[in-house]
């Protein structure tokens, strides 16, 4: 049977010296999208009202200068990320969190490397090894007969290079039916912001962090699967599909 669906993915490994790479997908049926969508938005919606009280209460205290100050350079402030849970915020993360394994049709899968044990070849940049991950997280994660869509965080690559088109036939070299590959910023995705807290949470745990509200939230997923950590291969099937695969070399 031909299965359809959506493909967010989001990458964790922002700073270069950072030593672990995260790449993460959010898998989604064609017929739930609408569905599951809503059901974040609404989470999502609920977050941002509860922020924009605080910070209407904040405003009404500083003076003219002071506002300046605090809403310079605020790129998209409701958008839900992990970094941005705190003490303020973090039963309203649990709410979205809580909304997402409600998903029963819902997968996540996500990829680990330790870079200081499994460094990138000297002549592969980052771009080449996100995308020769990527393709082969999502050649295992669907057949031959599934048809689906790819819809990324968008990251940069140099003007003589086409993501769409690198990832695109690299998926087809594998046999797998990519119909689409087309980057999206975060903040226009509920979905991309979901996969961020949980590609985070997986990396939080395995980075050896010490963060009273970011480890709550981590806490909170590895509850809802019913692991005790994030340090090891496993698949989960309940409440929905969780798979986190540790890259080891052959």
């Amino acid at each position: 049977m031909m299965w359809k669906y959506f493909v967010f993915v989001d990458e964790s490994w922002t700073a270069r010296q950072d030593p672990f790479f995260g790449l993460g997908c959010l898998i989604v049926p064609q017929e739930k999208i609408w569905e599951y969508n809503s059901i974040l938005q609404r989470a999502h919606d609920f977050t941002v009202a509860k922020i924009k009280e605080n910070e209407n209460e904040l405003l009404n205290k500083l003076t003219d200068s002071e506002k300046l100050k605090f809403l310079w350079n605020r790129w998209f402030p409701y958008e839900m990320k992990f970094r941005n849970i705190n003490k303020t915020t973090v039963e309203w993360y649990k709410r979205m969190i809580s909304s997402y394994f409600k998903f029963n049709d819902a997968k996540f899968c996500c990829l680990l490397i330790d870079r200081s044990k499994y460094a990138f070849p000297d002549n592969m940049n980052y771009v080449d090894a996100y995308l020769n991950q990527l393709s082969m997280l999502l050649k295992n994660n669907f057949n031959e007969k599934d048809i689906f869509v790819v819809l990324p965080d968008s990251i940069t690559v140099s003007s003589d290079r086409n993501y769409e088109q690198e990832l695109t036939e690299k998926l087809e070299s594998l046999w797998r039916q990519c119909f689409w590959v087309c980057r999206i910023e975060s903040h226009s995705s509920v979905f991309l912001q979901a996969v961020d807290c949980l590609i985070w949470a997986v990396m939080y745990d395995n980075r050896w962090l010490t963060n009273e509200y970011k480890g709550i939230i981590t806490d909170q997923v590895k509850e809802k699967i019913w692991v005790s950590d994030f340090k090891s291969n496993f698949t989960k099937h309940t409440p929905n599909y969780f798979s986190v695969w540790h890259y080891h070399s052959k």
